[in-house]
């Protein structure tokens, strides 16, 4: 699957995909991450794509693999604690 966000077209693997399958997640909640979440790059390389809902923070983990294009490894939850 693929996403085009500006200066980046973003790629989803098929591992992240089975991930957020079993985190409960749907393509369309990926989908409004990746085109409005923020970017934070971290020093390990990978950037991450973060959303705030209501349930916690969506975080799309991913690396760049060439120039404009992006993969998402993995898709995780940090949920809110009450």
């Amino acid at each position: 699957m693929r996403v085009d966000r500006g200066d980046f077209v973003v790629f989803v693997t098929t591992h992240a995909l089975i991930r957020a399958a079993r985190r409960g997640f749907g393509w369309d909640e990926i989908e409004g991450v990746i085109r409005t979440g923020e970017f934070r790059r971290l020093k390990n390389g990978r950037i991450n794509i973060e959303k705030q809902s209501s349930s916690g923070k969506v975080t799309c983990v991913g690396i760049i693999f060439r120039p404009g294009k992006m993969k998402i490894i993995t898709i995780e939850r940090n949920e809110v604690w009450r």
